[in-house]
C-alpha cells in the first residue's frame, strides 16, 4: 500500500470529487455539507492540501448545477417510464427515467459532452417517442465543451409531428439502430463510436477535415484514442490508422448510425 500522503488532487480525483458534488446538489444537499462530508472522507488530503483542487470541484458542480436549474431540471418531476416496443420481428424492453410534464430525458455530467452521450440520449428519446408518443419528447445534456471548460448544452429532438407521426418515426429511426446492432452480433464492424461521431459531424464540409477530426478520435486522442482499445485492437488489427479505417466500410457505418441523429441535435455554449 502507498503510505505517502497526497498534497493535491490529480486529474482524475478532482472530476470524481466534483461527480460527488454534482450528485449530492441533484439530490438537494448543500455544497458546504458535502464538502464537509468529502474533508471527513480519506479520498482527499488532509487539511487544506488539496484546497485548490476542491475548489475548483466544488465551483464546476454548482456551475453546473444553476445552469441545469435554469433550464428547469428538476430531479424531483422524474418518473420511470418501461415497456415494450415492437420493431419488424424485435421486441425491445427498456425503462428510461423522464420528466413527463416538460416532456425530456434529462442528463447533467461533470465529462466533456461526447459522442457516446449522444447517442444514449437520443436512443431514449426515440424510445420514449414511440412508447408514449403523445409526448413531445426530447433529452437534454447538460456538460462540458469538448475544450476549455465552458458548459456545453445538447438538446435532441423532440420528433417532429402529431402523435401518430412520431411513433411511426421513432419506430423507424429504432428499426436502423435494431439492424445495426443485429449485424454487429453476426461480424465485427468498424464503428467506433467517437470517431464515427466525429466523422460523420464533419463530412458535410472537407473531406479532410472530416478525416483530422475523426482521425483524432482514433489515433491521437490523449487520453483513450479508440484505436487502442483492446476491443479494437482484438478486432481490427489492420485498421490502426485512420487511413486504414477509412478505407474499410467505416464511412458507411457512421452515416446509418449519426446520420438520423445530427438533424435532431441542437448545440449551444451556456
Amino acid at each position: 500500500p502507498d503510505d505517502t500522503v497526497p498534497t493535491e488532487l490529480g486529474p482524475l480525483e478532482e472530476w470524481q470529487v466534483t461527480n460527488r458534488f454534482l450528485a449530492g446538489l441533484l439530490q438537494g444537499y448543500p455544497i458546504e455539507s458535502l464538502e464537509a462530508h468529502e474533508r471527513a472522507g480519506d479520498k482527499v488530503p488532509p487539511g487544506n492540501l488539496g484546497r485548490a483542487g476542491l475548489d475548483r470541484a466544488r465551483l464546476r458542480a454548482s456551475d453546473l448545477w444553476t445552469a441545469a436549474t435554469e433550464v428547469g431540471y428538476d430531479p424531483e418531476q422524474h418518473e420511470q417510464f418501461t415497456g415494450t416496443v415492437r420493431v419488424g420481428s424485435h421486441t425491445i424492453d427498456g425503462l428510461v427515467t423522464a420528466d413527463p410534464g416538460a416532456s425530456r430525458v434529462d442528463m447533467v455530467t461533470p465529462s466533456r459532452l461526447k459522442g457516446r452521450q449522444r447517442l444514449r440520449a437520443f436512443v431514449q428519446v426515440v424510445f420514449l417517442s414511440a412508447l408514449d408518443p403523445h409526448h413531445p419528447w426530447q433529452g437534454l445534456l447538460i456538460g462540458r465543451h469538448l475544450r476549455g471548460d465552458k458548459l456545453r448544452s445538447v438538446r435532441i429532438g423532440p420528433i417532429r409531428g402529431d402523435a401518430e407521426l412520431r411513433r411511426e418515426q421513432a419506430e423507424r429511426l429504432l428499426a436502423g439502430l435494431v439492424a445495426l446492432y443485429v449485424e454487429g452480433l453476426t461480424t465485427p464492424i468498424p464503428l467506433p463510436c467517437e470517431t464515427s461521431f466525429g466523422w460523420q459531424r464533419k463530412i458535410g464540409g472537407r473531406r479532410d477535415g472530416a478525416r483530422k477530426v475523426a482521425g483524432q478520435a482514433w489515433e491521437t486522442d490523449r487520453f483513450a484514442p479508440e484505436a487502442k482499445d483492446p476491443a479494437n485492437e482484438f478486432l481490427f488489427p489492420h485498421l490502426g490508422t485512420m487511413f486504414a479505417l477509412e478505407r474499410s466500410a467505416f464511412a458507411d457505418y457512421a452515416r446509418r448510425l449519426w446520420g438520423p441523429i445530427l438533424p435532431l441535435l441542437v448545440e449551444k455554449s451556456m
